[in-house]
Parts: structure tokens; C-alpha cells; sequence
């Protein structure tokens, strides 16, 4: 087992100071620890450097001359020394101070085996960057700097006056690739992260208005790897260094945050303390999710299917939105169909009744009535391309008239009628006198009734008892008085005859 930091002072400082017994040592780092205002989990490494520089116990003789692991450092280290890949060239930025001159600086991210960290470089020294061409992927050595805790509560190295930073020879460090995390290895945890993959949506910038009265703005991009997509959201300057034109490059994003959408998936968050380099463009080679498979997954997902059937556009009103368009689609391939809802007034000219087409990011939505699909503003239908391989005859799923359930929407059953409609005349609560038609449908699990009003009452006024149909993209609903299950033929809905009665 590596020795800790804590363990490896604790020796040096028993070594150098011989008069005093480890306990005594001991005693003095615990109550040294109680003055410490760092991270918890840096107050022993804080309280043992503290003890040392009292003691008059230097540890630049023991560390100058050998390398560090970035998972070795502690705040209140100095004269530091690493090997190390740079992940991530921040740009310079500029700074001032009250007591002292002010300049710029320039942030590296860098990493080697055992993790990364970020390295601050100060004033003349950032110009090392520069006449050096250090780039991404380049090995340095990273000598005399002194560690603190960053604003992340991860160790931060600083080079400041009498630091440096040298470039190597390529060395068996792990590649720049190695410290980046790709969609599919997100987890729900908390945590700071480096984010690549394929830019495969970018919504338009919004802008609002902070509470202090000034303006901010943000972005929502989607990136992609071969097996799953996540949502980013770039925020004020960070998001006009982005757009649509980016489709289909390489994104690398360096100290994101993770946190939990609004319907429990992953996503990521890129401020100011992040940044966010593109690469070239690459085709994704992309993993697509069978529609049975919806059930088992979360998120944002790409679909291959044929389009069954496609109903008008609507306007609905929902909670808190107000009015928005809607409209509806049947997807199936060779596992099974779903219903896709399309938000907003955007159009897909390649969504065409039996077409073959490819859905990115859509949006899995789970009820109690099953799985669905929506995609937004960000989301593509696009023509599926002529090396894709054929979707087999989709299949259809025909319900049992015992396996309905209150909310189904286009769905399709099949039975035969057991009672003629019956068209009745009842008043609305406005008043409004209209018609109803109400017949029965049983199968080998159960018996239903079907309700049809104004205009779809002709769809099933001439059924008569001993007809077998199909009632295609119908949706069921629980009667609020008895709360006996009902088929309600809506404007969508097929009525096909199957057989007619002998």
C-alpha cells in the first residue's frame, strides 16, 4: 500500500527532530488541526506541514529533487514537483489586487496515473505557454510549485515566482482521451468531470434576467458516444462559443458539473470555471435502441424505426406552458411500436407515413400507462441512411381487451361487436346538444365499451354484432362514476373491419 502524505511528513518531521517523541509530535498535529480552515479531509496533511514549518522542519530537501503522484498532493505542499499530461489549456485571463501588482494568468489542466488536478501559473511565468507551443496532449514537468485547495475542494498547484514548467519527451502517461468521461460513464453522482463526445444538437441561446438585474444567457447542447446521449447546459460566454454549425464535432469539455434532470437523467454543466475546445468532425457510429428495449432505459436515446402513422397537428393546452403544438407519431420497428409527440412548430420533412428514419434525442416519458416518446426543439428526425440495415416487417402489438388500462392512448385492439351502437342525444355542461354512439366489443378476455361522439360516430354506426375489427390508435379511459374501463374513438382513430357478420 502507498504511503500517505501525512505518514511520509509525520517520518520526516521524527527524523529531523530526534528530541521529540512521536506522541509529542502527535499532540501537537491534533491541536494544530483544530485551527485548520481547510476541507476536512485535508486538515491532517494542513496540520502536519503547519507543525513541520514551526519546528523549523524544511521539506524542499526531501521533495525537490523527485516527482510527486497528483494523488499525493496536499494544500500547504511547496516546492512541488510533477510529470504530467496536459488535459486542458484554459485562455490566459487577466487579474489585479488591492495589495499587490496586478496581471494575468493562464489555467492548465493536467493529469498523470493516479488522477488530475488543475495548475495555476502566475504573471511573466504564463508566458511559458506560449514559448514553449505547450498544447494539449503535451508532457511537462511542473517544478518548485506550492499547493492549495481550489474553489472545486480538489488540490490546485500554483507556479509563482521562483516555479516552472518544462516540456518532455513523450512519456508513458496515460493519453489525453484517458481523462475524459463519455456520456454513457455518467453517473447520477455529484461530482466534477471532463466530458467528450459528438455534438449531435445545439438549441439556440436563451437569455434572462438575474435577480441583481443584469442579463445572463444559456445553451443546451446534446452530446453523444455509441451508446447513449446527455444534455449540457453552456452558460453566458460559454455559449457563444457554440452553434448549430458544430453538429457533428468533437466537443471536449474540461471541469463540468453533473447533476440530475428534471426526469432523473444525468446531465452536465459547463461556467465559467469550465472549458470547452471543439475537435473535428467525426461520424458517431451510433447505438441504437430497439423500441422494446424503452422500458429498460432513462434519458436521451436514438431510434431506427418505420413510421406507421402520423396524426394532424393539434393545440393543447398544458399546465403552466399554456397553449403549445403538438402532434403525433406511431414508430415501430421489429419489436414494437410506440408513440412519439412532437413539441413546437419545428417540421421534419422526413417523417412520411412508411418512411425509414432515425430519431435523435428523443426523450423517454414512462406512466402508468406505459412508455412513450417526445422530442423537442433539439431533437432530429432525419432520413436513415442507405447503409443502415433494413428494419424487418414492424411489428404491431394488438392489445386483449383484458390487458387495457385507464390512459392508454394509440393503441389498437381487435374483437368482435357484441352489441349494435346504440346513438343517443345528450346535452353538454354547456349546454350544447350533441350525439353519442356506444357499442360493445368482446374478446376471449373481456367485453368493452366503445364510445364515439359528433363526427366519429359514422366510423362505427354501420358495425353490426358478430363483425370482427381492428380499432387502431384508440385511447381508453375510466368512466368517472363506476369506473368501468371505455374505448373513446377519437379524430386519430381507424376503424378496419375484419370480417363482417355471416
Amino acid at each position: 500500500m502507498t504511503e500517505s502524505p501525512f505518514e511520509r511528513y509525520l517520518e520526516l518531521i521524527l527524523r529531523h527532530r530526534m528530541d521529540l517523541s512521536k506522541e509529542e509530535v502527535l499532540k501537537l498535529i491534533d491541536e494544530k488541526r483544530k485551527e485548520a480552515t481547510v476541507s476536512e479531509k485535508y486538515k491532517g496533511v494542513w496540520a502536519v506541514l503547519m507543525v513541520a514549518h514551526e519546528l523549523g522542519v524544511k521539506f524542499e530537501q526531501d521533495t525537490s529533487d523527485s516527482d510527486l503522484k497528483i494523488s499525493e498532493l496536499s494544500p500547504g505542499m511547496s516546492s512541488v514537483n510533477v510529470k504530467a499530461r496536459i488535459i486542458s489549456i484554459f485562455p490566459p485571463r487577466e487579474f489585479s489586487s488591492e495589495t499587490k501588482m496586478g496581471g494575468r494568468f493562464v489555467k492548465l489542466l493536467i493529469g498523470d496515473q493516479t488522477g488530475w488536478a488543475s495548475l495555476i501559473i502566475w504573471r511573466e511565468k504564463a508566458d511559458l505557454v506560449e514559448s514553449q507551443f505547450l498544447k494539449p496532449n503535451d508532457v511537462v514537468r511542473v517544478r518548485k510549485a506550492y499547493c492549495k485547495e481550489g474553489r472545486l475542494g480538489r488540490p490546485e498547484l500554483h507556479i509563482g515566482q521562483s516555479g516552472t514548467i518544462i516540456k518532455l519527451e513523450e512519456d508513458d502517461l496515460p493519453t489525453r482521451e484517458e481523462f475524459y468521461t463519455k456520456p454513457s460513464q455518467l453517473t447520477n453522482d455529484l461530482q466534477v468531470v471532463n466530458i467528450m463526445g459528438s455534438v449531435i444538437g445545439v438549441l439556440p441561446i436563451t437569455e434572462f434576467k438575474r435577480f441583481d438585474g443584469t442579463m445572463g444567457k444559456v445553451r443546451r447542447v446534446v452530446v453523444a458516444d455509441e451508446k447513449t446521449s446527455v444534455t449540457g447546459a453552456f452558460w453566458n460566454e460559454l455559449a457563444d462559443q457554440l452553434s448549430e454549425k458544430d453538429v457533428g464535432k468533437m466537443l471536449y469539455v474540461a471541469l463540468a458539473k453533473t447533476r440530475q434532470g428534471r426526469g432523473g437523467e444525468v446531465e452536465f454543466v459547463a461556467d465559467r470555471g469550465s472549458h470547452l475546445e471543439l475537435g473535428e468532425e467525426t461520424r458517431l457510429i451510433e447505438n441504437t435502441v430497439k423500441i422494446a428495449e424503452l422500458d429498460q432505459k432513462q434519458g436521451l436515446v436514438t431510434i431506427y424505426a418505420i413510421v406507421q402513422k402520423i396524426f394532424p397537428p393539434k393545440t393543447v393546452v398544458v399546465e403552466g406552458l399554456g397553449e403549445r403544438r403538438a402532434q403525433e407519431a406511431i414508430l415501430c420497428d421489429d419489436t414494437g411500436c410506440v408513440t412519439l409527440t412532437i413539441w413546437g412548430d419545428k417540421s421534419f420533412p422526413a417523417l412520411k407515413e412508411g418512411a425509414r428514419v432515425v430519431l435523435r434525442n428523443a426523450k423517454i416519458r414512462r406512466s402508468g400507462q406505459g412508455t412513450a416518446l417526445t422530442i423537442g426543439n433539439m431533437g432530429i428526425i432525419e432520413p436513415a441512411q442507405s447503409d443502415m440495415k433494413m428494419v424487418r416487417e414492424p411489428k404491431v402489438s394488438v392489445h386483449r381487451i383484458g390487458e387495457l388500462k385507464a390512459g392508454m392512448r394509440n393503441v389498437i385492439i381487435e374483437g368482435i361487436v357484441s352489441q349494435p351502437a346504440n346513438i343517443t342525444e345528450v346535452t353538454t355542461s354547456t349546454g350544447e346538444q350533441i350525439q353519442k354512439a356506444t357499442l360493445m366489443l368482446a374478446d376471449d378476455t373481456g367485453e368493452v365499451q366503445v364510445v364515439a361522439w359528433r363526427d366519429g360516430i359514422e366510423k362505427i354506426s354501420r358495425l353490426r354484432p358478430g363483425s370482427v375489427v381492428r380499432l387502431k390508435w384508440i385511447v381508453v379511459r375510466a368512466n368517472p362514476f363506476d369506473g368501468k374501463l371505455g374505448i373513446v374513438i377519437t379524430p386519430n382513430t381507424d376503424v378496419d373491419l375484419q370480417r363482417a357478420p355471416v
